[in-house]
This record gives C-alpha cells, sequence and structure tokens, in this order.
C-alpha cells in the first residue's frame, strides 16, 4: 500500500541538532503555530489518559486513582508542592503519568 500523502501548510525538515532546531522554528514562534510532539500528523489529538491501551479502558475513576496515586508517591519527593489541580496535572504529565492535559 503506498505511504498516505497528507497535503500541509508547511516544509518538513530533518535537523541534526537542538542549535538546528531553534533555528528552523524561530520564524514560527510569533503566537499563531501550535506543535505537537507526536512522530506523525495522522495521530488524534486525543490526551493520554484517554488513549486506549491493552486492557484498560478510559473512565473517571482510573483518572482520578492515577493522579491520586502520583500525589501520594510524590509528595517525599517534591520540593515544592503544587497548590491546585492544574499544577499537580502538569507535575504528573511531566513525570509520565497518563492526564488529561494535551501537549
Amino acid at each position: 500500500m503506498p505511504a498516505l500523502q497528507i497535503d500541509v501548510p508547511w516544509r518538513r525538515e530533518r535537523v541534526a541538532n537542538w542549535i538546528a532546531f531553534q533555528t528552523t522554528i524561530a520564524p514560527y514562534l510569533d503566537g499563531e503555530w501550535l506543535f505537537r510532539g507526536v512522530p506523525s500528523v495522522r495521530h488524534t489529538l486525543v490526551p493520554s489518559v484517554g488513549r486506549r491501551r491493552e486492557g484498560c479502558s478510559y473512565s473517571i475513576g482510573l483518572e482520578e486513582a492515577l493522579l491520586d496515586q502520583f500525589k501520594r508517591e510524590a509528595l517525599p519527593f517534591l520540593d515544592h508542592r503544587p497548590t491546585t489541580e492544574w499544577e499537580w496535572l502538569a507535575l504528573a504529565q511531566h513525570h509520565g503519568v497518563p492526564t488529561r492535559l494535551l501537549d
């Protein structure tokens, strides 16, 4: 089967290092663009907690349990305790916990 061709308004460019990446994206950092951290434009916009996994489907109970467990286990390692749910979600996602945040 031939590769799917998707018409996109930008060019694809492979860069060799961080400096080249920064130089390449600099013209687009004007607030008009949104960058996704996924390898394909074919991926749907679904937060990690909502993605299908073998033997596991989404439920609000599962989402709450994951975040509650992270909160309990992370506390001894934190220099600063998050004060809002948004801060907890951002911290949890940063550490690989599936969350409702889409980054």
